[in-house]
């Protein structure tokens, strides 16, 4: 009787054991678990929060570069200034810009491309350029006289028209021309009046561009001159 219980009581022992193992078992097991998910949201937890971190980032750096109307990022455009170009114009035309009365600058366009549309007076001429934006060439010049008057006091009070005065030749009015196209020998050049006054009209075509011009007859002065690109 005395070994049947010691018997009973070890497998009471045996079974405590077990049980007590098993539960164990099931609660590192739930504890793993648990640890497993916590890692999981924290690591979901990190990616959105990256994501929102470089959402911002992007909508910072878009927002610093938007500027066109088209939704691109604005870039500075390359080109001169207004007042670079007016310079190009008024050194192509020998003139100082204290002794400009008037001037107006406004972009435009010339065969599609971009140009500065200068017109400015100085003394009795009026000058029209147009200069290239992106490089700063001269892509059209043309100046011309404000006074037109045809005819000239004489000593008497009246008035004598240049047909009645000397008149420089026509191979004087070519060589004045090509003076201010230096290398150049294709001129065109014929007599003609204008408004009154008797004229030498002409053109030359050197290096791609094309000059055209009006020399008083009377005086040898120019009267109008402009520049043309040949496309």
């Amino acid at each position: 009787m005395k070994t049947g219980k010691i018997k009973s009581s070890c497998i009471g022992l045996l079974l405590l054991l077990c049980v007590l193992f098993l539960s164990g078992c099931s609660a590192g097991e739930t504890a793993k678990q648990t640890k497993d998910m916590a890692a999981e949201d924290s690591v979901t937890e990190d990616m959105t929060s990256g994501n929102a971190q470089s959402g911002n980032a992007e909508e910072h750096t878009l927002a610093e570069g938007t500027s066109g109307s088209d939704g691109s990022t604005a870039v500075q455009s390359e080109g001169i200034t207004e007042q670079e170009a007016l310079g190009v114009a008024l050194s192509h035309a020998g003139v100082k810009e204290d002794d400009v009365t008037s001037k107006r600058i406004e972009k435009d366009y010339e065969a599609g491309k971009e140009v500065y549309d200068i017109e400015f007076y100085a003394g009795n001429k009026e000058y029209d350029y147009e200069i290239g934006v992106a490089d700063g060439s001269v892509v059209k010049a043309d100046s011309e006289i404000e006074d037109n008057q045809s005819n000239d006091k004489n000593a008497t009070g009246g008035t004598q028209t240049s047909d009645n005065k000397k008149q420089i030749t026509k191979e004087e009015a070519k060589k004045i021309a090509l003076a201010k196209v230096p290398g150049a020998k294709n001129i065109q050049i014929e007599k003609d009046r204008e408004d009154g006054r008797v004229v030498y009209e002409g053109e030359i075509h050197h290096k791609n561009i094309e000059y055209d011009f009006e020399i008083d007859a009377a005086t040898g002065n120019v009267l109008s001159w402009e520049e043309d690109r040949e496309d």
